[in-house]
């Protein structure tokens, strides 16, 4: 069979063929032979028995022998004669010797006699010899045809079993075609690297699932994960760290300077947070050699990040606080005009076998006890890593409610101004007025974070309520007439009928300074609310008081506001003014603004004006007035009676304010075409 392997198939079909045709031709030869030789003694007997009864044969017993033997003919010879003696079958014995030759002549002896027969056998005597070797022929071709399959089939079992293991070994070079190693080789090149960049981009999609899209730290999806493994790693004794920050400016920056600048201020607490962390701890956000979690950061939510320490002591959770409020301070001393405060931090210990919601309440407390302390601290909650402490919960919750208690009670109140630059001549604009909050020792409480606790203790509308009496107070008390002053109203304005009718009792009792106040309220507070915006602006009409939307100009929409509340100011979003000088879509939107303004008799203000040419274009613009940096920052209320808050000193020296101005009439050169302005 070795031998067959190493021939081609063709040769090998050849060859079986050959085998099988000699087989077959041995066996007819080997029939052939044995019926003549049978008819040779047929012929013998007959012509003996013949000869014996008459003496001498004759042509009616050669036919007889002729008929009953199959023959074609029969022809006897005596001795050495060349023409027959007697003939069957054929009459003309010339013709017999011509059909004839002597190769085909089959001699019969006959014995004790002196003749000798020639004879052929008829045609019908080889149907069967032709059957036997239709069947040889055909058991030839199957026999050939089945042993060249199974020659095939091992051979081409060989070869697939040479290239398995080629391909199995990536060996290309064993297969014994070189073409198709060739092919296999580019094949798996163009396979490796395809797979190669689908694990790149496997990679990249799972980075994108769980990295913060802004800050790219991981985000709350992969906190959540990497605190749950951390809990429920029973196998894990050691104590973790988790720390939370809370970038407290956020939502002030968004209202003051824009989305833009409030997602670059989560961008830099991020990179504090990174490059504060990694100073001490090395391989931030990445895993371990042996796999496990490493120090990670998190953005939780929107202003709030978390840090995960595994393996980690309370050295290190005083070392983290007190770097990081290193790092806070530096930042807001070199952003003092924008933010009052950067970010505190609370810090917990974590231990398998906790629970989630306990570990997270723990650490909310912990953060809210930082923000009762001083600018930019951190808090670190020591426990017994028995779970959360709810009467220490409750203890912070509680203090938050003493601390705002204490705020109303006290009247630990600051108020800050703005000025509002007037471009117009001909328009009076106003002084905005913040509040802000501030302990026994002087320093401030984060704003946004006492109104959020201020709003979970039922006691927002309270300090609303305080505040707005503080700032009436404090015009009434110092007979500032010269002066106008902005009030912010917050949602509760709209919401709390009860806050409507005690706001206008209020100005009703001082009517006398209502014609000076400008309340404010953001236009999308406004929009989700209409039907109470409609009221609150109604009231506010009917005590003389004037009304603002601030952050106006969402969209197409905020029209509808004119026609329902038509306010006496509006002021521009920030975002509007950061995109107007490469934005000719915000040109053409801040002009259409300011147009249907003048023919409606609002005045239009800019807010978080910072560059000279912002402040170029909106004069271009005939936009009525301007707020930002540019102006004045945010400054201490002037206890003076009368005093002009916008002065050399704290204007930057660019223009003068026109807040005391107030001239009725029309002036041509610093309208919009309009035709119409109220002069309020």
């Amino acid at each position: 069979m070795s031998f067959l392997n190493r021939l081609s198939p063709m040769k090998v079909a050849v060859l079986v063929a050959a085998v099988f045709c000699l087989i077959s031709s041995i066996i007819i030869q080997v029939l052939f032979n044995t019926n003549i030789e049978d008819r040779m003694n047929v012929i013998n007997q007959s012509l003996n028995q013949s000869i014996a009864n008459s003496g001498k044969p004759t042509v009616e017993s050669l036919t007889k022998l002729l008929q009953n033997l199959n023959l074609d003919y029969i022809a006897l010879f005596q001795g050495q004669d060349e023409q027959p003696t007697l003939i069957a079958g054929v009459s003309d014995s010339s013709v017999f010797t011509t059909l004839l030759p002597s190769s085909f002549k089959e001699h019969a002896y006959i014995e004790n006699t002196p003749y000798y027969a020639d004879f052929k056998l008829a045609e019908r005597v080889y149907a069967p010899l032709f059957i036997v070797i239709i069947a040889l022929l055909f058991m030839t071709s199957v026999c050939s045809s089945l042993m060249v399959g199974s020659l095939l089939k091992n051979r081409i079992d060989a070869k697939l079993g040479k290239l398995r293991d080629a391909i199995n070994s990536r060996e290309f070079d064993s297969c014994e075609d070189a073409e198709i190693a060739k092919i296999l080789k580019n094949s798996y090149n163009e396979y490796d690297a395809r797979i190669a960049e689908l694990q790149k981009d496997n990679d990249r999609l799972k980075n994108l699932v769980d990295t913060d899209s802004l800050t790219d730290v991981n985000n709350r999806k992969k906190f959540d994960k990497d605190l749950e493994t951390l809990l429920n790693n029973k196998n894990e004794a050691s104590v973790s760290i988790l720390a939370m920050i809370r970038a407290t400016s956020l939502d002030h920056i968004n209202s003051n300077r824009g989305f833009s600048r409030g997602d670059k201020y989560l961008c830099d607490v991020s990179r504090i947070i990174t490059e504060t962390v990694s100073k001490f701890l090395p391989g931030v956000n990445k895993p371990t050699p042996d796999g496990k979690l490493g120090p990670s950061i998190y953005r939780t939510k929107g202003s709030d990040f978390a840090i995960l320490i595994p393996n980690s002591n309370m050295n290190v959770a005083q070392m983290l606080v007190k770097e990081l409020k290193y790092a806070f301070d530096i930042y807001q001393t070199e952003h003092e005009k924008e933010i009052e405060d950067v970010a505190y931090t609370g810090v917990v210990f974590v231990k398998p076998s906790q629970s989630k919601e306990s570990v997270l309440a723990r650490v909310d407390s912990a953060l809210s006890e930082a923000q009762t302390n001083s600018m930019n601290s951190g808090f670190i909650k020591e426990d017994d890593f028995l779970g959360a402490n709810k009467q220490e919960i409750v203890e912070g919750e509680k203090r938050w409610k003493e601390i705002i208690t204490n705020i109303i009670n006290e009247n630990a109140i600051v108020l800050l101004q703005q000025p509002i630059q007037s471009l117009n001549f001909s328009v009076r604009t106003y002084n905005e007025i913040f509040s802000r909050f501030v302990n026994k020792n002087g320093e401030y409480y984060p704003t946004e974070t006492v109104f959020a606790m201020a709003q979970r203790h039922e006691m927002l509308t309270t300090l609303e309520m305080k505040i707005i009496e503080t700032i009436i107070d404090k015009y009434s008390k110092n007979n500032l007439t010269n002066q106008r002053w902005g009030i912010n109203l917050s949602i509760n304005a709209l919401i709390n009928v009860q806050f409507v009718l005690w706001l206008e009792r209020l100005l009703l009792k001082y009517s006398n300074i209502s014609d000076n106040l400008v309340f404010e309220i953001s236009e999308n507070i406004l929009d989700c609310n209409i039907r109470d915006s409609i009221r609150l602006f109604d009231m506010l009409r009917r005590v003389n008081v004037r009304s603002c939307i601030s952050k106006f100009g969402n969209g197409l929409g905020s029209f509808r506001l004119y026609r329902e509340l038509k306010p006496d100011f509006i002021k521009l979003d920030p975002s509007l003014v950061e995109t107007l000088e490469r934005d000719h879509s915000s040109q053409l939107f801040v002009r259409m603004i300011v147009e249907v303004s003048h023919r409606l008799g609002c005045v239009v203000i800019a807010e978080g004006v910072e560059d000279y040419s912002e402040k170029q274009m909106l004069e271009s613009m005939y936009v009525d007035g301007i707020q930002g940096y540019l102006i004045a920052k945010p400054g201490p209320l002037t206890e003076g009676t009368g005093t002009d808050p916008v002065s050399d000193n704290n204007n930057q020296g660019v223009g003068n304010d026109n807040s005391n101005v107030m001239l009725g009439g029309y002036n041509p050169t610093q309208s919009s075409g309009s035709g119409i302005n109220t002069g309020v």
